[in-house]
């Protein structure tokens, strides 16, 4: 015996009741991924920076036991070059070092995404704050797994003392706008109003850091101080 077996379709109310159901879910699981895919970001930024790290002490087993502070000494993600696999030779090349760029840094023109510890912690005007010349050797640092070395850098449009560093750039044109991606006074950091140029919640209200040791972590931007780079507590008020 032939059975006419006819297909029953979806009504309309089916229909609706599905993709409410898929919307419903959405608007569940959007944030969640949202915040997974924010810590993976955070997360590759401290790799980075704990690459940047080793590069660091491997620059400094090579030049005295020192490493570059401002600019004078050296562009350091030039001089870091090397002791991250990429060429010397081309400085023009230090923008293709991927290590040098946080996933979470707005600009993505931007090729170098931290700024450097500049802080002469050791002058007697070290608060509000000294500028360091050239570069200084591990050992001067002071308490090496609490000492910022590095940090996530700001980032803004219109102020004029963050600033671009494009691939573009001359090496001149590097070595004036490197000027400004060191820390070394008290108006340079988040709680600052003035001129910061640690980043204020890149990672949540957090800071990605690398440390002297050559450690990496996160620290409540808000509660940077001066003795975190290296300033003794007694020559901060």
């Amino acid at each position: 015996m032939h059975r006419d077996v006819s297909r029953k379709a979806f009504t309309l109310i089916e229909l609706l009741v599905v993709i409410a159901i898929i919307a419903i879910l959405m608007a569940i699981l959007m944030p969640a991924l949202n915040r997974a895919k924010k810590q993976a970001k955070g997360v590759r930024c401290l790799s980075n920076l704990k690459q940047i790290g080793v590069a660091a002490h491997l620059y400094a087993n090579d030049y005295d036991g020192r490493v570059p502070r401002d600019e004078t000494h050296g562009c350091w993600p030039i001089l870091f070059m090397p002791f991250v696999g990429e060429r010397q030779d081309l400085t023009v090349q230090y923008f293709e070092v991927r290590i040098y760029n946080c996933p979470s840094y707005p600009d993505k023109e931007q090729t170098v995404d931290y700024a450097v510890n500049a802080w002469d912690f050791d002058a007697p005007d070290a608060y509000p704050g000294k500028e360091q010349r050239g570069a200084t050797k591990l050992d001067d640092f002071p308490r090496h797994g609490t000492t910022i070395y590095m940090a996530d850098y700001e980032y803004s449009r219109t102020a004029s003392h963050i600033q671009i560093v494009r691939k573009g750039d001359t090496l001149a044109q590097l070595k004036d706008k490197f000027r400004w991606l060191d820390v070394w006074h008290r108006n340079h950091l988040p709680s600052s109003d003035v001129t910061p140029r640690i980043a204020k919640d890149r990672h949540d209200g957090r800071t990605n850091c690398l440390f002297v040791d050559g450690h990496s972590g996160k620290i409540d931007a808000m509660k940077i101080t001066p003795w975190h780079m290296g300033v003794p507590a007694s020559k901060i008020p």
